[in-house]
């Protein structure tokens, strides 16, 4: 269970808007995770606030707390209710430390050093360039491609290009792939 959703719980619900470069309106309308060329992790939550549960001190606060207590690498970047919106931003210091916070898979690495920490890939593998199936065993190279696993309904956006991605994922362009709700999948990028 996600532990930012356990904050909001009867304060937000999700809100369907547009990211990933599919609007210009604003950066983020939906809740996205970036990974950057730099290998940093920033995820920014965007749902609909109800202010009868919490005010926004109050629910800012919370989420400070969640985080002093996490034991990981986790900060609070940015935070604003707007028009009944709450926008958090938040950055991690690796994909452990997002994984411990939310409760949820979170792997960023190589595909092989994936394989050793055990991780399985029965999934379907699509590629990106021609929407072709791909085996994963049959892929050169494959132990040095990088790998994002994750299960959060959050979008996906990559500071790169997606060149494959497993069955369960929406991509919605080369740099961008959503994923539903309570399933988990995989994209391979460079």
């Amino acid at each position: 269970m996600r532990r930012c959703s356990l904050i909001f719980a009867g304060a937000v619900i999700t809100i369907s808007l547009t990211s990933c470069g599919r609007t210009k309106e604003k950066a983020y309308d939906v809740s996205t995770i970036v990974l950057k060329e730099n290998e940093s992790i920033h995820e920014y939550i965007v749902e609909a606030f109800d202010e009868t549960v919490y005010d926004k001190e109050e629910l800012k606060s919370l989420i400070q707390s969640e985080i002093d207590v996490s034991g990981g690498q986790v900060s609070l970047d940015g935070f604003s209710v707007e028009d009944d919106v709450a926008r958090v931003s938040l950055s991690y210091g690796s994909s452990k430390d997002y994984e411990q916070f939310n409760r949820e898979i979170f792997y960023v690495g190589t595909f092989g050093d994936a394989v050793l920490e055990g991780y399985e890939f029965s999934l379907q593998l699509y590629s990106v360039k021609d929407g072709s199936e791909v085996s994963v065993l049959k892929l050169p190279g494959m132990q040095d491609e990088k790998i994002c696993i994750w299960e959060s309904g959050h979008e996906l956006k990559i500071d790169g290009n997606i060149l494959f991605f497993s069955e369960g994922i929406e991509l919605i362009n080369d740099h961008c792939a959503a994923i539903r709700e309570g399933t988990y999948g995989y994209v391979i990028y460079e």
